[in-house]
């Protein structure tokens, strides 16, 4: 596992991700046993397709520090 520090935001992001791509995952082998005629081709594309939205998923949502720039800024006074 990567060196996250002491950074709470970045453990909970992280796992956050891994999370989400596990129950996409369990989705996908959801969707491939109930089909009509599961194939190993289809299981494959099915695979391939997951992988790729999960990565696309991940390179077009926020930065990993974006949940501490969604908390609320203090007003210095």
């Amino acid at each position: 596992m990567k060196d996250l520090g002491a950074n709470a935001d970045s453990v909970v992001l992280y796992f956050k991700e891994r999370i989400y791509a596990t129950f996409t995952g369990l989705a996908i082998v959801l969707v491939a046993t109930v089909s009509d005629h599961p194939t190993p081709a289809h299981s494959a594309l099915l695979l391939v397709l997951g992988v790729l939205g999960i990565t696309a998923a991940r390179r077009a949502g926020p930065a990993r520090g974006a949940a501490a720039d969604a908390r609320p800024q203090r007003r210095e006074t």
